[in-house]
């Protein structure tokens, strides 16, 4: 590419002025052609020098200690470090390991070098943006070619393992990253090689070779070149959390209870730990251990209330409490929730009112078949308040009228069944086989109650008659 871009002056000139001013149109700079990407990325760029992770198998590298990253500093008394930067193509790409465990840092903003960047990969990054895989694949494999700097060459090979992965071609991009280890060894970058390795094999189910990668960051970690600690010392969290991410999607909750555990003991300000103790909570509540769930979802609904994981979490904490007998404290935290501040809702309604609902529906459900019918009917009835949609609220209404006649008040059990029957005419709705079901089957309980009060009350009468007619005949025999 370079030398025919050599030999063509004016095909050198038109590629440079276009990419120039596409970048100039577009806005971007030398960090900032990919903060549209970005925008949801949860951790900041770091790197680190590397040891061979051929040197430790998985099983070893499981038994690594983490190195006290706070204890130690790269700043020397007798010269001045520069700050490490890490390579230009994975700052710009850090979406592809955007993880909501690691707090987002914005980066500010630099202006485009001319001396570091190729023009022929800027340009192949626009194409990439635009979606022309093969134009931006051709342009960086053309770079690869030449005799550019090898500083420029990395850059292009981490640029195709992004196209690989945009196409979604995982396997090819992890080759491609392989080939970087391969041929830059010592690079700074290789911890986050390992680390997009790691998500790459991952996303394929891949899971024990994902873990390895994970594993081996820490391991290339372990050499911090100067002017780097804050950034290996980010690279090293995520890979802590992806290894208790990866244990948590192959459902081995033990594994990742006992490092999402860790992750909890950390101080590091970059760590989400609402999104952590969150997973911990589900971990425990998918072992079954309901102890250490209502610890866990106590200390989260104090230091984390109103964000969109809560209602989820107190709907784990309810039936937690509700499985080991506080039925009382069970109840209070499902009325809490379906009595939730609408301030709290509009964050995120949708989430809020689907845990409303399930909690709602789950507790009551099992206070009725306990036999507890009455706070049954206080849970339903704040249900049907939820949602004005007769879909929901036709089989709310119909179960208070079941725990009604459970409770032998048939005449309130009547009148919950009139509201399924009046308001039948009005439905609209896809599933209008099931509902039609429930206001027959409330029909025919409205007029099997009625039957039933009636033939009652004429048992009741006549035995009220008896005892008078028995005196009347005894009345007659007297002579």
């Amino acid at each position: 590419m370079a030398e025919q871009n050599s030999s063509n002056p004016i095909t050198t000139g038109l590629v440079a002025i276009l990419a120039i001013v596409m970048l100039e149109v577009s806005g971007m700079g030398a960090t900032s052609d990919m903060a549209h990407v970005l925008t949801n990325t949860n951790v900041s760029p770091v790197h680190a020098g590397s040891t061979s992770t051929n040197a430790t198998s998985f099983q070893d590298t499981k038994k690594l200690e983490l190195p006290d990253l706070h204890s130690m500093t790269s700043v020397s008394t007798n010269k001045v470090i520069q700050e490490f930067k890490p390579n230009d193509a994975l700052v710009r790409s850090q979406q592809l390991i955007a993880t909501p465990n690691i707090k987002i840092e914005t980066e500010p903003e630099s202006e485009l070098d001319p001396q570091f960047y190729s023009n022929i990969i800027a340009a192949a990054r626009i194409a990439r943006e635009k979606k022309f895989y093969d134009t931006a694949t051709s342009n960086l494999v053309g770079v690869l070619k030449s005799d550019a700097p090898d500083e420029l060459k990395k850059t292009a090979i981490l640029e195709l393992s992004v196209v690989a992965y945009e196409q979604g071609d995982l396997p090819r991009a992890i080759q491609i990253l392989s080939q970087f280890f391969s041929l830059f060894p010592k690079d700074p970058s290789i911890p986050e090689v390992l680390l997009r390795q790691g998500i790459f094999y991952r996303q394929m189910g891949a899971y024990t070779l994902a873990l390895t990668k994970f594993y081996a960051v820490m391991t290339a970690a372990l050499n911090i070149p100067e002017g780097s600690l804050d950034y290996y010392k980010r690279l090293v969290l995520q890979a802590q959390t992806e290894i208790a991410d990866t244990y948590y999607i192959q459902n081995r909750y033990s594994d990742a209870v006992e490092y999402y555990a860790r992750l909890l003991k950390q101080s590091d300000p970059a760590l989400n730990k609402s999104q952590i103790q969150y997973k911990l909570i589900k971990s425990f509540s998918f072992l079954g251990k309901n102890n250490e769930l209502i610890t866990q979802a106590e200390d989260f609904l104090r230091n984390f209330s109103g964000i969109k994981e809560e209602p989820e979490v107190r709907f784990l904490y309810s039936m937690a409490l509700k499985n080991v007998g506080r039925t009382r404290e069970s109840l209070e935290q499902v009325m809490q929730l379906l009595l939730s501040q609408k301030q709290k809702a509009a964050q995120d309604p949708a989430t809020w009112l689907y845990w409303q609902k399930r909690t709602g529906n789950e507790i009551a459900n099992q206070l009725y078949q306990e036999g507890d019918y009455i706070h049954a009917i206080e849970i339903y009835k704040a249900l049907a308040e939820l949602d004005n949609s007769l879909s929901w609220r036709l089989p709310v209404w119909y179960q208070i009228g079941l725990a009604c006649e459970k409770l032998h008040q048939h005449q309130k059990a009547i009148e919950a069944y009139d509201l399924v029957i009046t308001n039948a005419g009005n439905i609209v709705a896809t599933n209008l086989d099931a509902l039609k079901m429930v206001v027959d089957m409330a029909r025919w309980r409205k007029e099997f109650l009625i039957w039933t009060t009636n033939t009652e009350n004429t048992i009741n009468d006549i035995k009220r008659q008896q005892p008078l007619a028995m005196v009347t005949n005894k009345m007659s025999l007297v002579p």
